[in-house]
């Protein structure tokens, strides 16, 4: 990566760059996650409800986890494919979230097409290094997945593989790629989102729930 934040391999940029980009109006993830207007807007403490669930407060910095406690919601940042802060999804404190007509997790900005994954910015050089990952579907199992060792693993947001998601593997050259997805997503349904990305690497999917509680998110 370089100092502009853009992905490049072998000398060659993966991605393109945006016109006329200008560093000095790059988003800053603390500048702005400490600040609104004059007062802290989200704070730095560590959901407890989160290390009960086995994820490591340390790593939880390392992710940049806060909490916005005047919406009650759990919030991280959101960086897209060149690595500059595009927003903050929220995940409800709320366990009644439902009976209450209001969204689990939910995006502070709009934030479009995911063309992006969570977790990149945090493992970049490691999955470029090994060419290899493990694509869980949210934030949560990255974490305890790190705190295991497995500092290659990204969240796709969703259940399904996009095209730019998929672009963005191949263009990384991607050898070995496990998908680790809830256990109620089909796997017809994962396949046929794959069929491109299956030309290009190894594609693999994890069934075994076990392994994934047991050893992977330690649960």
């Amino acid at each position: 990566v370089d100092v502009y934040g853009y992905i490049y391999i072998n000398g060659d940029y993966i991605m393109d760059k945006k016109d006329n980009y200008n560093k000095d109006n790059e988003l800053d993830a603390d500048k702005i996650i400490n600040s609104a207007d004059g007062e802290d807007k989200f704070s730095d403490e560590i959901p407890q409800e989160w290390v009960d669930e086995g994820i490591n407060p340390d790593v939880m910095k390392i992710f940049n986890i806060r909490i916005d406690n005047e919406a009650n919601r759990i919030v991280y940042p959101v960086y897209d494919k060149e690595f500059r802060l595009i927003g903050f999804k929220g995940r409800t404190r709320y366990e009644n979230y439902k009976a209450i007509g209001i969204q689990k997790y939910m995006n502070y900005t709009k934030i479009g097409t995911t063309d992006f994954f969570i977790g990149m910015k945090e493992q970049y050089e490691k999955i470029n290094q090994l060419k290899k990952v493990i694509i869980f579907e949210g934030i949560k199992s990255v974490m305890k997945a790190y705190d295991w060792g497995y500092d290659y693993t990204l969240a796709a947001e969703t259940s399904c593989l996009n095209d730019e998601q998929i672009k963005i593997l191949i263009q990384m050259g991607i050898k070995d790629i496990t998908i680790a997805f809830d256990s109620d997503v089909d796997i017809k349904k994962i396949r046929e989102s794959t069929t491109m990305l299956r030309k290009f690497a190894n594609v693999f999917i994890l069934r075994d729930r076990r392994f994934i509680r047991d050893r992977l998110l330690g649960e």
